[in-house]
């Protein structure tokens, strides 16, 4: 009998020692579940919200892309009416030169024209110098003769 109470002693022991741990354990266990729980969900909204913030980078990043193509090509117009303009300011410089360079020649030639009607004048005037003078010696002679006839005439 004394092993039996020894036993019964034993196994109420323990008992009393793996009731509590059993129960300690269960609430754990379940605990853990409930953390395990919390966790998924937790993993979950993340990866969800991973997921929603990796679709907006996407579609970021494609908007991006379109803006930079939309830029480069502008920047390709831009370029070609660069170069556009200046061609017609090379263009407008050459005439503006060519329009210089006539307006010079015009004035040259004006010049010349200016310089030969004066030396045709100044012919003029000493070729009609010269006709007044021998006019007027051939009067102021024609005169003397007259004069010295009628001299001659009366004396």
């Amino acid at each position: 009998m004394a092993s039996t109470r020894f036993v019964e002693a034993s196994l109420t022991i323990l008992t009393q020692i793996t009731g509590p741990l059993s129960q300690n354990a269960l609430c754990q266990s379940e605990d853990l579940a409930s953390k395990v729980d919390s966790l998924e969900h937790t993993t979950t909204n993340g990866m969800s919200r991973i997921a929603d913030s990796l679709y907006h980078l996407q579609t970021i990043v494609e908007d991006n892309r379109r803006t930079l193509e939309n830029s480069s090509n502008n920047l390709q117009v831009c370029v070609k009416e660069h170069e556009l303009v200046q061609e017609s300011l090379h263009e407008i410089v050459v005439l503006a030169r060519n329009t210089l360079d006539a307006i010079d020649s015009r004035k040259d030639l004006e010049k010349e024209e200016k310089s030969k009607y004066i030396r045709e004048m100044d012919k003029r005037n000493e070729d009609f110098d010269k006709r007044l003078r021998q006019e007027h010696h051939e009067f102021t002679q024609m005169h003397a003769q007259r004069l010295s006839k009628v001299l001659q005439d009366q004396l």
